[in-house]
């Protein structure tokens, strides 16, 4: 579900009893509205005279089971008594048909803690039908018109810890956040859409549980690193925004990162033009980091000297960056890391030899190389010391058969992307009969 949002947040697996999916890409359909037929309104009329006397017809649950499945496109099941009947949704989809009103039936169903409301079919009605549903612990509201009304009743939901507010076609604002104060519970936030500001960051400075936040697609610039600094428990930030302003692409810069003082932080991805290495020495004052994502930002060789202090990383992703053999040396002080990532770079077999003291490394992804600065089987010579290495992606490289047979040293070596190159059946084969464990991909 959270593919959706790239870099929107990407919620824990919980059981699918606790999951309704609300997904209407397809126009709304009439059954949404659909009046019963005659003989259902005789039956309906007929349950409500014997509810009446006390008496619960026995169909009457089965019934309420068929519309909530017809709703919501979900299965649910009667968990309770004959006489009191309650129920639970166990599978969901995303191929529902609904409009706001039909969001009353929630208040049926037990157990939900997520909500997934993607679609323009859903306004500020559906508001007061999804504040009824207390138990909820994650919403998640994209493509809606749902507006700074709607979401300021939405925010009395006492347990909600993630909320995800996705490209709600401008109608959710800065100034509307502020409600968000009262979700005292909250501890993951994604605000994604153009409308949000460096503004947006003074409401959510004062989520003071946040443990994760992404801002994606909006104004936001080096301001916002000021504004979220009271965010002590922050463990994860994502900054994905850029836009142009006159002829210039804009947002955050290194003048931003170097402000950067959240002690807490394990994870950090940053992008955009401005981001160039600038300002990533101050990350070594942050001895909880972790893991850093540095794709579709505007690094180069020089950019990653500031890198070569962060030595408490243990997984670095540099997809499509600029870099080459240079900027490996530089990154070959990063003795902790155990993963790193530099598909689509100008990296080159000869580089590849920087890599040699990382001794750490579990998964190494070398994609996309072939037809540009190429690793060939000479680089692969290079690898054949990292014995903790578990994965290795070499899609679209130029290796061939004499290369991966370097490989074998490699005994913990489980998955291997070969995809778009030249290695042969028979080699592959050879290969796996010397790692047992090992699948080509």
């Amino acid at each position: 579900m959270l593919g959706m949002l790239r870099r929107i947040s990407h919620p824990a697996i919980v059981p699918l009893a606790s999951i309704l999916i609300l997904d209407c890409s397809q126009s709304p359909l009439s059954h949404c509205s659909d009046r019963p037929s005659a003989s259902t309104e005789k039956q309906h009329t007929a349950a409500s005279e014997q509810d009446a006397r006390g008496v619960r017809p026995p169909g009457r649950s089965q019934a309420a089971i068929t519309r909530l499945g017809r709703e919501f496109h979900v299965t649910v099941e009667n968990i309770g008594s004959r006489g009191r009947p309650r129920y639970r949704a166990n599978t969901a989809t995303t191929d529902g048909d609904c409009r706001d009103d039909d969001l009353a039936l929630l208040k049926s169903i037990e157990n939900l803690k997520e909500l997934y409301l993607w679609d323009p079919v859903f306004t500020d009605r559906c508001a007061e039908h999804v504040a009824s549903v207390t138990g909820l612990e994650l919403l998640s509201i994209q493509r809606t018109y749902v507006t700074d009304a709607g979401l300021a009743r939405l925010a009395t939901l006492p347990k909600l810890k993630e909320l995800h507010l996705v490209d709600s076609h401008g109608l959710l604002t800065d100034r509307g956040l502020a409600c968000l104060a009262k979700l005292r519970s909250l501890q993951r936030l994604t605000l994604s859409g153009p409308q949000f500001s460096d503004e947006a960051g003074k409401h959510v400075g004062k989520l003071t549980n946040l443990q994760f936040l992404e801002f994606g697609g909006g104004r936001i610039t080096d301001r916002v690193f000021a504004r979220i600094a009271p965010l002590k428990s922050l463990e994860e930030l994502r900054i994905a925004s850029y836009w142009r302003r006159g002829n210039e692409v804009t947002g955050i810069t290194g003048v931003g990162i170097s402000r950067l003082r959240l002690k807490s932080l394990k994870k950090l991805e940053l992008s955009g033009p401005g981001v160039t290495g600038r300002g990533l020495e101050v990350l070594a004052d942050i001895p909880s980091l972790r893991s850093l994502d540095l794709q579709d930002a505007h690094l180069n060789d020089r950019g990653l000297r500031a890198l070569s202090k962060v030595s408490q990383l243990r997984s670095l992703n540099l997809s499509r960056q600029s870099i080459g053999d240079d900027g490996l040396a530089e990154l070959s002080a990063l003795a902790n890391l155990e993963e790193l990532v530099l598909d689509g770079t100008s990296v080159s077999d000869s580089g590849l030899r920087h890599l040699a003291s990382l001794v750490k490394l579990r998964r190494l992804s070398l994609r996309r190389t072939q037809g540009r600065i190429c690793i060939t089987d000479a680089g692969l010579r290079h690898l054949t010391g990292l014995k903790e290495l578990e994965e290795l992606d070499l899609y679209q490289t130029g290796v061939t058969d004499t290369g991966i047979a370097n490989l074998k040293s490699l005994k913990k070596l489980t998955t291997l992307s070969l995809q778009n190159t030249a290695v042969t059946e028979p080699a592959k084969a050879r290969l796996c009969e010397a790692l047992p464990r090992l699948i080509i991909r």
